[in-house]
């Protein structure tokens, strides 16, 4: 399948002068992918801040992205999630999950997008977020001038 990615004239040019009216396409708005920069920057920070806290590089990218992560949906929109008996650990299925609600027998929870998933912008929030956790512990970042400078390629990536 020939993926097709440009303005609105640039496939408005290509569907008028292409011959074939037999094929069919789907249309989705491109978000370009998070720089590997900024990738890379966010996984030393997650690194640091887990060091300060004693905690695990993986408990702690899980516990940012449940604070500054983006919740997932459906291709309908609605929110994605679960519940479970309160014996079983969700880790099990998801780690990025968050119970919001509890009753005698279950847990309930919300589901978040793997950092993997995020596009450009919820990554720049979950970075942004990030640098900000580690101000607050002390933990030396990069100046305003090149976290902005990260966030700016991921932005761009979407060009």
């Amino acid at each position: 399948m020939k993926k097709i990615i440009g303005t609105k004239t640039d496939l408005l040019s290509f569907l008028l002068n292409n011959e074939d009216n037999k094929t069919r396409y789907e249309l989705s708005e491109y978000k370009g992918k998070r720089s590997l920069n900024a990738n890379a920057y966010f996984h030393v920070l997650v690194n640091k801040l887990a060091e300060v806290l004693n905690k695990s590089n993986q408990d702690m990218k899980i516990e940012l992205n449940l604070k500054y992560g983006t919740l997932a949906r459906a291709e309908d929109g609605k929110i994605m999630g679960c519940m479970i008996p309160k014996y079983v650990d969700i880790k099990t299925f998801y780690e990025y999950a968050e119970c919001y609600k509890e009753d005698s027998e279950y847990e309930y929870y919300m589901f978040y997008k793997r950092t993997s998933e995020l596009n450009s912008k919820e990554f720049s929030r979950l970075l942004e977020g990030t640098v900000q956790e580690c101000k607050q512990q002390d933990i030396e970042t990069l100046d305003e001038i090149e976290i902005k400078r990260l966030i700016d390629e991921i932005d761009n990536s979407k060009k």
